[in-house]
C-alpha cells in the first residue's frame, strides 16, 4: 500500500510507472465493452453501456473508470487509498459528463459493503486481485453487491466464455464472462481446484 501511496499523483502520466495500466486500457475496455453488449445490454450509438452499473474495485487514480464512463457506465470508483481516490475525483472533474458518470468512494470492499444498500450490474477488479489477502472473503463481498448472484446464476446465465489461461509473471489469469461474471468467475474457479464438482 506504501508504494501506491507515494506514486498517487502519478496515475494519470501515460510514459510513468502506470503505463502499463495505460497501455492495458486498449485491451481491457474493449473486452468489457463487447462482453456486456454481447450479454444483454441494448447498443446506443455513442453511449453503448448506457444503463449499465459498474462497480471498479480497487479504481486507483480512475484509469478504468473513465474509459467506461465515458462509455455511458455509471461508476462507482473505490479505493482503499484516500490519495488514490483525491487524484481520481481531480481528473475526472476537468470532464463534466465524467462528473456525472463517476463516483469515488475511499474504503475497502468490506466497507463499501457494510454502508452500501447499492447493487452493481457488474464489478470490475482489474490488476486487484493479485493484492487481495482474503479472496474468498474477497468474492463473497463482490456477490453482495452484485445484482445477479449465486442463487440465481443458472436463470440469469446466457453465456459464458472461458477463454484459455494465460500465464505470466508465475501467475494464471482466466478470463471467465457472463451474465453474474463475479459469481461465475468464483464458481468456474473454485472448481478448477476441485472445490466445486
Amino acid at each position: 500500500m506504501r508504494k501506491f501511496q507515494l506514486l498517487a499523483h502519478k496515475w494519470w502520466d501515460e510514459q510513468g510507472e502506470y503505463s502499463a495500466l495505460h497501455a492495458l486500457n486498449d485491451i481491457r475496455v474493449p473486452f468489457i465493452r463487447d462482453t456486456l453488449l454481447n450479454v444483454g445490454s441494448t447498443y446506443q450509438r455513442g453511449s453503448p453501456l448506457s444503463g449499465i452499473r459498474i462497480l471498479d474495485v480497487g479504481c486507483g487514480g480512475g484509469l478504468l473508470s473513465e474509459p467506461l464512463g465515458r462509455l455511458g457506465a455509471s461508476v462507482t470508483g473505490i479505493d482503499p487509498l484516500e490519495e488514490n481516490i483525491r487524484t481520481a475525483d481531480q481528473h475526472k472533474s476537468f470532464d463534466p459528463v465524467l462528473a456525472k458518470r463517476i463516483q469515488y468512494k475511499s474504503g475497502s470492499l468490506e466497507e463499501i459493503v457494510e454502508e452500501s444498500v447499492e447493487t452493481f450490474d457488474v464489478i470490475v477488479a482489474s490488476e486487484v486481485v493479485e493484492h487481495v489477502a482474503d479472496l474468498e472473503m474477497f468474492i463473497k463481498c463482490c456477490s453482495q453487491v452484485l445484482k445477479f448472484t449465486v442463487e440465481n446464476l443458472k436463470s440469469e446465465m446466457s453465456t459464458i466464455l472461458v477463454m484459455p489461461s494465460l500465464s505470466t509473471f508465475g501467475g494464471t489469469i482466466r478470463i471467465t464472462t457472463c451474465f453474474a461474471a463475479g459469481a461465475c468467475s468464483h464458481f468456474l474457479l473454485k472448481g478448477e481446484a476441485g472445490a466445486v464438482e
